[in-house]
């Protein structure tokens, strides 16, 4: 199975989420089954690159800094750039970590792709 787990959060930082999501993983990857995660890309002093885990792919979306939060990301990209991704990848099912702008548009790019 292939499964595209979508995060507000992931590595580097390090919060309720990203651990959960390395769990979720660490299951997936141990029962046979394949993972990519999709989340706000980094910010700049992060090396713009979001490190990856047991070689699971991490595809980084545009994003900018909540304010007056350097580290919280916002997604800004929409539905249609994150449909083309998610339809390029073929996931079986998308998880929608703490949901927020990327969960919303990822809600919404899934539903035309059944």
């Amino acid at each position: 199975m292939r499964v595209a787990l979508i995060a507000e959060s992931f590595l580097p930082h390090t919060n309720g989420v990203t651990h959960s999501l390395l769990r979720v993983i660490d299951h997936l990857l141990d029962h046979g089954h394949q993972a990519m995660v999709m989340t706000p890309q980094a910010r700049r002093g992060d090396g713009d690159h979001h490190p990856t885990y047991r070689e699971v792919p991490v595809t980084p979306v545009p994003a900018i800094g909540g304010p007056g939060y350097r580290d919280v990301r916002v997604c800004t990209a929409g539905p249609a750039r994150i449909g083309r991704t998610l339809a390029s990848w073929r996931p079986d099912i998308v998880h929608l970590a703490s949901p927020f702008m990327l969960g919303w548009a990822a809600l919404k790019a899934t539903q035309p792709l059944g």
